[in-house]
């Protein structure tokens, strides 16, 4: 399963038995657990309650790896808002008992009994899932110089991991959540307040032109970008990636899957994991190239990112088009 039919995806049941490496699979495999396997929110929405009246899930989302030549690592939790104001108190009050400033694996990595005491927050509250991806920066560099044309406006900036492999943590999440999580409504991106955020603002409606059109309705809003500092959730997500990375780095798949943390596990939480290699970055350049060449002569040709969409619509529905005039109004009928 993948976001263009290539990037390998993992879902896992809070039993860790694999529920399916096909798309529909879901907790289908898995009955025994299915219902536990759904928090509050999805069990209103599984009982009849209008899922419209029930809290946004935010992901909080941490990268580990930037400058790397190997891989880039965007990983983190999802929860409701409530869970995250319960878990945030509780985080810093234990950063005050621990008089530190806040969490960095990195620092941690020799004091694993630090890290284990934090951990142990994120299994005690109601977080829906974990989610992760994992992309190759060399073969990214490789498939952007081969396959894309120097007019392609912001070239420069796909070279970056961070700017696809964001784009593919929230796409996959977008057209899979329903499937494998039970979820139906949109889930609202917070990234760490990281440089390439002026990036990924600049081209955000234009990016979510390009995704699956199946995704546009699950979509959260804009993304934004917090401090760890203040942020707890963003502590917790630091945590997480830093194992992913390392984990990935080794090629320690079964780590991945069945959460080998040196302290163990007390319990199980939900997991989609993308491992973006190069078959999978080829396809999505490929296919975004093919929807819509964004050149500087294209982009001129529409007021915005909405007249692309509909232009897209209108050519997935079967009509012959061809990239209209400037001068045209035709899109803005």
């Amino acid at each position: 399963m993948s976001i263009e039919e290539g990037l390998p995806v993992w879902a896992y049941c809070t039993c860790r038995t694999p529920s399916g490496m096909q798309a529909g699979a879901g907790h289908e495999g898995c009955p025994a657990c299915r219902r536990r396997c759904m928090g509050p929110r999805q069990r209103l929405a599984q009982n009849g309650s209008p899922s419209r009246h029930l809290m946004v899930l935010q992901a909080y989302i941490d990268g580990s790896g930037t400058g790397d030549k190997r891989s880039l690592v965007l990983a983190g939790y999802i929860a409701d808002a409530d869970t995250w104001a319960s878990f945030s108190n509780e985080w810093k009050a234990q950063l005050d008992h621990a008089q530190m400033a806040r969490f960095k694996m990195f620092e941690m990595k020799e004091r694993l009994e630090i890290a284990a005491y934090f951990y142990r927050l994120i299994e005690k509250h109601n977080i829906q899932a974990a989610i992760s991806i994992a992309a190759d920066t060399a073969a990214l560099k490789k498939a952007v110089r081969e396959l894309v044309p120097e007019t392609v406006l912001g070239r420069e900036n796909l070279e970056n991991p961070y700017y696809i492999a964001s784009r593919g943590l929230i796409e996959i999440l977008a057209v899979h959540q329903q499937k494998f999580m039970r979820w139906n409504d949109p889930v609202d991106f917070i990234f760490d307040d990281e440089s390439e955020k002026v990036h990924i603002l600049e081209m955000w409606d234009w990016m979510k032109v390009l995704m699956n059109s199946a995704a546009q309705g699950r979509i959260g809003s804009t993304p934004i970008f917090r401090p760890d500092e203040k942020f707890m959730p963003l502590q917790a997500a630091d945590l997480y990636a830093w194992w992913i990375r390392k984990w990935h780095n080794e090629g320690n798949r079964e780590a991945i899957q069945s959460y080998q943390f040196p302290w163990g596990c007390k319990r199980d939480i939900p997991q989609i994991h993308i491992d973006l290699k190069e078959s999978g970055i080829r396809r999505t350049l490929a296919d975004a190239i093919k929807k819509m060449p964004f050149t500087k002569c294209v982009m001129s040709a529409f007021s915005g990112p909405q007249d692309a969409a509909r232009w897209l619509s209108r050519r997935r529905e079967g009509g012959r088009m061809t990239l209209p005039d400037p001068t045209s109004r035709l899109l803005t009928k």
